[in-house]
């Protein structure tokens, strides 16, 4: 049986690495990095349907206008599931809060109340018209909210 004490080592540990994470310019491609939450969650005939929740922040070297953030399902087809409110404008080491309501089948909806983050993606052109696609890395919300 793990140790109270234990467990708040590791969720301090966490939230120690993220902090230290927003200190300095991602290098290695960890552009975008963030948490999420998920409420008002309904199941019914294999889906889910609930609030998703997402604070992602920009550690690119780079300003960003018109961003587009969406959540696409796991697997090979990649297919959207939910997009959210365009970014106009998000600066370099900021952050962003989005939700929306989504519905995803409860295999998926297990999945990330057990630690496997759900499939986000941030999409925007540079200045030379080019697209961009990054996955964003991501954390259930650590306790205390965002």
């Amino acid at each position: 049986m793990q140790s109270t004490c234990g467990l708040r080592a590791r969720i301090v540990l966490c939230f120690l690495i993220v902090v230290s994470a927003s200190l300095c310019t991602a290098k290695d491609g960890r552009d975008f990095a963030g948490f999420y939450s998920v409420d008002q969650a309904n199941q019914q005939d294999g889906l889910v349907q609930l609030k998703f929740s997402l604070r992602v922040y920009n550690y690119s070297a780079n300003d960003i206008k018109q961003a587009y953030v969406a959540l696409r399902e796991p697997g090979p087809g990649l297919s959207v599931r939910a997009n959210f409110h365009p970014v106009k404008s998000w600066r370099m080491q900021r952050d962003v809060k989005l939700s929306a309501q989504v519905v995803i089948t409860e295999q998926e909806y297990q999945g990330w109340q057990n630690g496997e983050p759900p499939n986000i993606v941030v999409r925007y052109p540079d200045a030379n018209g080019r697209w961009w696609e990054h996955t964003v890395e991501l954390s259930m919300r650590p306790p205390g909210g965002f």
